[in-house]
């Protein structure tokens, strides 16, 4: 799963649970291990175990701190700012699949360089 770097660090600190991308079908499959990537084609440097997947039919238009906390933020303002910055045509209201996981760590694929991968 591609992650930017600095969520890539919230994912490992623990502060990061949950992911969100805009669309009504789920790309990722719920009890798989995904590999967490800083972009295409770049090295992975850890896992995660993806716990739940769901559409959320709502959007973003009812997000709450708790949600923004599970996803890394510390309220729901800096994450709809956050939110804007990466999908600034995208209407608050539509669906965006949901994903909630596990950090599993560096496994011995992703363990060889400095770099985790």
């Amino acid at each position: 799963m591609l992650f930017e770097p600095e969520m890539i660090a919230r994912i490992e600190a623990g502060k990061k649970t949950t992911a969100r991308w805009p669309g009504a079908s789920l790309r990722y499959e719920r009890a798989r291990v995904y590999a967490i990537q800083p972009g295409g084609g770049k090295r992975h440097g850890g896992h995660i175990l993806l716990r739940e997947a769901h559409i959320d039919e709502r959007g973003v238009t009812d997000f709450r701190d708790h949600m923004a906390q599970s996803e890394g933020f510390e309220s729901a303002e800096a994450f709809l700012a956050h939110w804007g910055k990466l999908y600034p045509k995208l209407p608050p209201h539509a669906p965006v699949a949901v994903y909630r996981f596990e950090y599993l760590g560096v496994f011995g694929c992703c363990a060889g360089t400095e770099e985790g991968g």
